[in-house]
């Protein structure tokens, strides 16, 4: 397997999916579209990838947010990735994906009591 392929691999599995998943003000109808600098889920994540907004991501740009992701994983920068690293930000994900979700039930809250 190339090193393309195993960074694709990899991206794949650090997909935040939860975050994606849940864009949940989007579904509503009535609900107000969030300011740029307000975006949550998947459209966050999209800018992040198409920060220019041309509507596409080519292979290179994609792979290039790839490795950026490997660097973040690697903490020591050794160019490896250890089960430890790993497990570290698999648990920085999980705190992440957590926290996201009580914000998300808190603002759901919110506005069921308006």
């Amino acid at each position: 397997m190339n090193t393309a392929t195993k960074l694709l691999a990899i991206g794949m599995l650090l997909l935040p999916l939860p975050a994606l998943a849940a864009d949940s003000d989007a579904k509503k109808p009535d609900a107000a579209k969030p300011a740029a600098g307000e975006l949550h889920g998947f459209d966050k994540y999209w800018s992040m990838m198409d920060p220019t907004g041309k509507g596409f991501v080519t292979k290179d740009e994609f792979m290039a947010h790839q490795a950026d992701r490997f660097k973040e994983i690697d903490t020591n920068g050794d160019g490896k990735i250890s089960k430890e690293e790993m497990k570290a930000h698999d648990d920085k994900m999980m705190q992440h994906r957590m926290e996201m979700r009580a914000q998300h039930h808190k603002m759901t809250k919110d506005q069921e009591q308006k």
